[in-house]
């Protein structure tokens, strides 16, 4: 029985949990997807819009079964430039974990690293399965937190010969670019249109907050892969009809704008979807088919993800006595 609340900083989170790990904790719960080992909160995402502010709010739940856990996530978005500026390290995303036998809550974690790391994870197990080479030239459209990342997670997987990344600005890509030679020593390249970072690379990752799409399918050579993980539509619409399109969970990513578009506006449907990532990281659907296949997966974002991952911290603050205790309660339990 747990027997303290405790909370864990961002920053113990960073010291505790690598990119590499990060990779396995994903494709682990990848695995227990496909094995029904999980449950969803129902609604899958509760959403607070204040009015008249710019700040909203989402919750989302779920319940791993293995580790007879519950967690939830509580994040604060604020669409601003302060907002944007700040999202990286305030404190605006928490994640809350509880024994599912007792209904103890037993954890409070900064989520910042964990949210940001994970997200590239998923995209780097994807890749892993799903990319025609194992050295594979990179794509990156977006220089931001997820962008990074990515990067870091799919330079935890692969050999990297050559990045290519675009951003809004130029200047941003540069800034991206010298941090990615330095922190991780890749040969990274800024270019100035969408078109260069895409159309010779394996794998193209984007995470960009645009609201109008600006890649074209034409650009994907053949065998390339393809993981998009913004906010809104980032390429245009033939794409989720002429590449291999993968969801990385079907009902979880009908919330997106786009989806939501194009399931009431076009062709598009559910006989679209190949397959979910937890059918590709089983095996239970083969992966590539052949060396030619362009292969495209939409993400929303694994609350899943989120909680095993914060609860492999846990375990891992507990043991290096990283933990603040809040509160212990042990002095009041019961005599057995």
């Amino acid at each position: 029985m747990h027997k303290r609340l405790v909370f864990i900083t961002n920053e113990d989170v960073k010291k505790l949990l690598s990119p590499k790990d990060a990779v396995d904790i994903a494709r682990e719960v990848l695995l227990a997807h496909a094995s029904d080992d999980i449950g969803w909160g129902e609604p899958r995402q509760l959403q607070l819009v204040p009015q008249g502010q710019t700040t909203n709010y989402k919750v989302k739940a779920c319940y791993l079964a293995q580790e007879g856990v519950a967690g939830f996530r509580s994040v604060a978005l604020n669409r601003t430039e302060v907002g944007y500026k700040i999202a990286g390290f305030a404190p605006t995303k928490f994640i809350l974990l509880s024994d599912v036998e007792t209904g103890i809550f037993f954890a409070i974690i900064d989520e910042q690293w964990i949210h940001a790391i994970r997200t590239g994870a998923c995209a780097a197990v994807a890749a892993d399965d799903l990319t025609s080479t194992r050295t594979p030239v990179v794509g990156i459209a977006g220089s931001g937190y997820m962008a990074k990342t990515s990067l870091m997670a799919l330079a935890a997987v692969f050999d990297i010969p050559k990045v290519r990344v675009y951003s809004r600005t130029l200047d941003n890509a540069k800034k991206f670019a010298r941090w990615a030679q330095e922190e991780l020593s890749l040969d990274v390249v800024a270019v100035s249109t969408p078109k260069e970072a895409v159309e010779e690379s394996d794998v193209v990752i984007s995470a960009t907050t645009t609201t109008t799409p600006f890649l074209q399918t034409e650009w994907f050579k053949k065998g390339s892969f393809f993981y998009s993980m913004g906010q809104h539509q980032e390429v245009d619409d033939s794409a989720y009809m002429e590449m291999k399109f993968i969801a990385e969970d079907w009902e979880q990513i009908q919330i997106k704008s786009d989806i939501k578009r194009l399931l009431k506006e076009t062709s598009f449907s559910d006989e679209h979807v190949y397959a979910e990532l937890a059918d590709i990281a089983s095996k239970k659907k083969p992966g590539r088919e052949n060396p030619n296949e362009r292969i495209f997966v939409r993400s929303q974002g694994l609350v899943t993800q989120d909680i095993a991952t914060a609860y492999w911290v846990y375990k891992k603050a507990e043991e290096q006595g990283l933990s603040k205790v809040m509160f212990d309660w042990s002095e009041h339990l019961p005599m057995s």
